[in-house]
Protein backbone atom coordinates (compact mmCIF):
# COMPACT_ATOMS: atom_id res chain seq x y z
CA UNK A 1 0.00 0.00 0.00
CA UNK A 2 3.16 2.44 0.57
CA UNK A 3 4.79 1.50 -2.38
CA UNK A 4 1.23 2.57 -4.22
CA UNK A 5 0.73 5.71 -2.37
CA UNK A 6 4.48 6.72 -3.43
CA UNK A 7 4.06 5.61 -6.57
CA UNK A 8 0.49 7.93 -7.32
CA UNK A 9 2.65 10.67 -5.42
CA UNK A 10 5.36 10.46 -7.77
CA UNK A 11 3.13 10.25 -10.86
CA UNK A 12 1.52 13.09 -9.50
CA UNK A 13 4.40 15.18 -9.40
CA UNK A 14 5.46 13.93 -12.68
CA UNK A 15 2.59 15.18 -14.23
CA UNK A 16 2.91 18.83 -12.55
CA UNK A 17 6.62 18.90 -13.66
CA UNK A 18 4.95 17.29 -17.20
CA UNK A 19 2.32 20.51 -17.20
CA UNK A 20 4.79 23.37 -15.82
CA UNK A 21 7.81 22.18 -18.73
CA UNK A 22 4.57 22.65 -21.42
CA UNK A 23 3.70 26.15 -20.04
CA UNK A 24 7.40 27.42 -19.95
CA UNK A 25 7.50 26.27 -23.31
CA UNK A 26 4.13 27.71 -24.59
CA UNK A 27 5.19 31.27 -22.57
CA UNK A 28 8.99 31.09 -23.95
CA UNK A 29 6.78 30.75 -27.84
CA UNK A 30 4.92 33.99 -27.34
CA UNK A 31 7.66 35.97 -26.10
CA UNK A 32 9.23 34.70 -28.96
CA UNK A 33 6.69 35.93 -30.95
CA UNK A 34 6.33 38.79 -29.76
CA UNK A 35 10.14 39.47 -29.97
CA UNK A 36 9.98 39.15 -33.67
CA UNK A 37 6.57 41.41 -33.70
CA UNK A 38 8.46 44.42 -32.05
CA UNK A 39 11.44 43.27 -34.35
CA UNK A 40 9.53 43.76 -37.57
CA UNK A 41 8.25 46.41 -36.65
CA UNK A 42 11.23 48.28 -35.72
CA UNK A 43 12.52 47.41 -38.82
CA UNK A 44 9.67 48.61 -40.56
CA UNK A 45 10.01 52.08 -38.54
CA UNK A 46 13.91 51.83 -39.99
CA UNK A 47 13.36 51.55 -43.24
CA UNK A 48 10.48 54.68 -43.51
CA UNK A 49 12.91 56.96 -41.38
CA UNK A 50 15.72 56.22 -44.11
CA UNK A 51 13.34 56.55 -46.75
CA UNK A 52 12.45 59.93 -45.63
CA UNK A 53 15.96 60.96 -44.47
CA UNK A 54 16.67 60.31 -48.31
CA UNK A 55 13.88 62.37 -49.72
CA UNK A 56 15.08 65.38 -47.11
CA UNK A 57 18.80 64.55 -48.90
CA UNK A 58 17.05 65.14 -52.14
CA UNK A 59 15.51 68.26 -51.51
CA UNK A 60 18.47 69.85 -49.89
CA UNK A 61 20.39 68.92 -53.16
CA UNK A 62 17.19 70.51 -55.30
CA UNK A 63 17.46 73.75 -53.19
CA UNK A 64 21.60 73.74 -53.63
CA UNK A 65 21.08 73.35 -57.12
CA UNK A 66 19.00 76.20 -57.62
CA UNK A 67 21.22 78.13 -55.65
CA UNK A 68 23.99 77.93 -57.55
CA UNK A 69 22.11 78.52 -60.64
CA UNK A 70 19.99 81.49 -59.67
CA UNK A 71 23.07 83.11 -57.48
CA UNK A 72 24.94 82.85 -60.11
CA UNK A 73 23.35 84.33 -62.42
CA UNK A 74 22.66 87.31 -59.77
CA UNK A 75 26.12 87.64 -59.19
CA UNK A 76 26.51 88.23 -62.95
CA UNK A 77 23.66 90.24 -63.08
CA UNK A 78 24.88 93.12 -61.00
CA UNK A 79 28.53 92.67 -62.31
CA UNK A 80 30.13 91.71 -59.24
CA UNK A 81 33.85 91.36 -59.36
CA UNK A 82 35.29 88.25 -61.31
CA UNK A 83 37.35 87.49 -57.64
CA UNK A 84 33.89 87.18 -55.92
CA UNK A 85 32.11 85.10 -59.16
CA UNK A 86 34.78 82.65 -58.37
CA UNK A 87 34.61 82.65 -54.75
CA UNK A 88 30.34 82.18 -55.18
CA UNK A 89 30.93 79.60 -58.02
CA UNK A 90 33.45 77.48 -55.82
CA UNK A 91 31.56 78.14 -52.40
CA UNK A 92 27.93 76.72 -54.41
CA UNK A 93 29.23 73.91 -56.11
CA UNK A 94 31.81 72.48 -53.31
CA UNK A 95 27.98 72.09 -51.50
CA UNK A 96 26.43 70.35 -54.38
CA UNK A 97 28.83 68.26 -54.40
CA UNK A 98 29.18 67.36 -50.72
CA UNK A 99 25.45 67.04 -50.85
CA UNK A 100 25.68 64.63 -54.09
CA UNK A 101 27.99 62.70 -51.75
CA UNK A 102 25.00 63.04 -49.21
CA UNK A 103 22.46 61.61 -50.98
CA UNK A 104 24.71 58.75 -52.38
CA UNK A 105 25.49 57.44 -49.06
CA UNK A 106 22.60 57.78 -47.61
CA UNK A 107 20.77 55.46 -50.20
CA UNK A 108 23.60 53.00 -49.76
CA UNK A 109 22.57 52.95 -46.17
CA UNK A 110 18.60 52.71 -47.68
CA UNK A 111 19.57 49.54 -49.02
CA UNK A 112 21.65 48.54 -45.71
CA UNK A 113 18.32 48.99 -43.93
CA UNK A 114 16.77 47.36 -46.41
CA UNK A 115 18.98 44.37 -46.92
CA UNK A 116 18.74 43.59 -42.89
CA UNK A 117 22.53 44.88 -42.42
CA UNK A 118 23.04 46.44 -38.78
CA UNK A 119 26.80 46.44 -38.47
CA UNK A 120 26.65 48.31 -41.98
CA UNK A 121 23.91 50.95 -41.08
CA UNK A 122 25.53 51.30 -37.80
CA UNK A 123 29.33 52.18 -39.21
CA UNK A 124 27.50 54.59 -41.89
CA UNK A 125 25.65 56.34 -39.65
CA UNK A 126 28.88 57.01 -37.67
CA UNK A 127 30.37 57.91 -40.71
CA UNK A 128 27.45 59.95 -41.60
CA UNK A 129 28.05 62.24 -38.31
CA UNK A 130 31.30 62.77 -38.78
CA UNK A 131 31.22 64.36 -41.81
CA UNK A 132 28.63 66.31 -40.79
CA UNK A 133 30.17 67.68 -37.80
CA UNK A 134 33.25 68.68 -40.41
CA UNK A 135 30.82 70.30 -42.97
CA UNK A 136 29.51 72.00 -40.47
CA UNK A 137 32.89 73.59 -38.92
CA UNK A 138 33.85 74.41 -42.19
CA UNK A 139 30.70 75.64 -44.18
CA UNK A 140 28.74 78.07 -41.40
CA UNK A 141 31.77 80.45 -41.09
CA UNK A 142 32.28 80.38 -45.09
CA UNK A 143 28.62 81.16 -45.19
CA UNK A 144 28.69 84.30 -42.88
CA UNK A 145 31.76 85.06 -44.76
CA UNK A 146 30.01 85.15 -48.68
CA UNK A 147 26.91 86.69 -47.16
CA UNK A 148 29.02 89.60 -45.96
CA UNK A 149 30.84 90.09 -48.99
CA UNK A 150 27.82 89.49 -50.56
CA UNK A 151 25.83 92.73 -49.57
CA UNK A 152 29.07 94.53 -49.47
CA UNK A 153 29.50 93.82 -53.06
CA UNK A 154 25.82 94.69 -54.25
CA UNK A 155 25.45 97.65 -51.98
CA UNK A 156 28.85 98.85 -53.90
CA UNK A 157 27.15 98.91 -57.13
CA UNK A 158 23.56 100.45 -56.35
CA UNK A 159 24.79 102.72 -54.31
CA UNK A 160 28.49 103.23 -53.92
CA UNK A 161 27.97 107.07 -52.27
CA UNK A 162 24.53 105.76 -49.96
CA UNK A 163 24.42 107.91 -46.59
CA UNK A 164 25.57 105.83 -43.49
CA UNK A 165 22.07 105.28 -42.62
CA UNK A 166 21.24 103.68 -46.60
CA UNK A 167 24.19 101.15 -45.82
CA UNK A 168 23.27 100.10 -42.33
CA UNK A 169 19.69 99.47 -43.38
CA UNK A 170 20.80 97.68 -46.16
CA UNK A 171 23.21 95.11 -44.13
CA UNK A 172 20.58 94.95 -41.69
CA UNK A 173 18.08 94.04 -44.25
CA UNK A 174 20.76 91.54 -45.52
CA UNK A 175 21.71 90.18 -42.91
CA UNK A 176 17.97 89.49 -41.51
CA UNK A 177 17.48 87.66 -44.78
CA UNK A 178 20.33 85.37 -44.32
CA UNK A 179 19.42 84.76 -40.59
CA UNK A 180 15.74 83.83 -41.89
CA UNK A 181 17.23 81.47 -44.59
CA UNK A 182 19.09 80.00 -42.27
CA UNK A 183 16.52 79.50 -39.89
CA UNK A 184 14.86 77.13 -42.04
CA UNK A 185 18.09 75.21 -42.94
CA UNK A 186 18.64 74.93 -39.42
CA UNK A 187 14.85 73.33 -38.85
CA UNK A 188 15.40 71.47 -41.90
CA UNK A 189 18.91 70.58 -40.54
CA UNK A 190 17.14 69.29 -37.06
CA UNK A 191 14.88 66.83 -39.11
CA UNK A 192 17.27 65.04 -40.51
CA UNK A 193 19.45 64.57 -38.04
CA UNK A 194 16.52 63.44 -35.87
CA UNK A 195 15.79 60.78 -38.41
CA UNK A 196 19.68 59.27 -38.31
CA UNK A 197 19.31 59.75 -34.42
CA UNK A 198 16.15 57.81 -35.12
CA UNK A 199 17.73 55.12 -36.86
CA UNK A 200 20.71 54.83 -34.78
CA UNK A 201 18.60 54.21 -31.78
CA UNK A 202 16.43 51.68 -33.47
CA UNK A 203 19.76 49.88 -34.38
CA UNK A 204 21.16 49.74 -30.80
CA UNK A 205 17.14 48.40 -29.84
CA UNK A 206 17.55 45.16 -32.63
CA UNK A 207 21.31 44.78 -31.59
CA UNK A 208 20.35 44.78 -27.59
CA UNK A 209 17.59 41.70 -28.56
CA UNK A 210 20.00 39.74 -30.38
Amino acid sequence: MLLENNQNINDSQLDELQEMREQLKLLQQRLDERVDFDEKMIRKAMQRNASNLLLWEWGVLALCSFALVFVMLEVRNYGLSILFQSFTAVFLLSLVLVQCWSVWFVSKKRKDVIDGNLMRVGERIVTYKKADRWIKTISIPVAILWCLCYIHSVLEVIRPDASLAFQMGFYTAGILGGAFGGGLGFLAYRKMMSLVNELQQQINDLKSEV
